[in-house]
């Protein structure tokens, strides 16, 4: 799945010639918040009942909602 994310605002200087689409790139791990879980796999569906979502694995991960 993914492994990079990559910095679009910077795909105007690649486009330019001034940055490779390399620079744009960075690992999905550098770039969550400390705490944050990567599911690398989409979603299935969506369980609004139970606050969950269902992924292509048949994982059901509750969602947190933080008031």
């Amino acid at each position: 799945m993914l492994q990079f994310h990559y910095y679009q605002p910077m795909w105007t200087l690649v486009g330019a010639g001034i940055k490779t689409l390399d620079d744009s790139a960075a690992t999905m791990k550098s770039v969550l918040p400390s705490g944050v879980v990567h599911y690398e796999q989409r979603v299935q569906e969506f369980d609004p009942e139970k606050n969950a979502v269902v992924m292509a694995s048949g994982q059901k991960v509750p969602v947190m909602i933080d008031s």
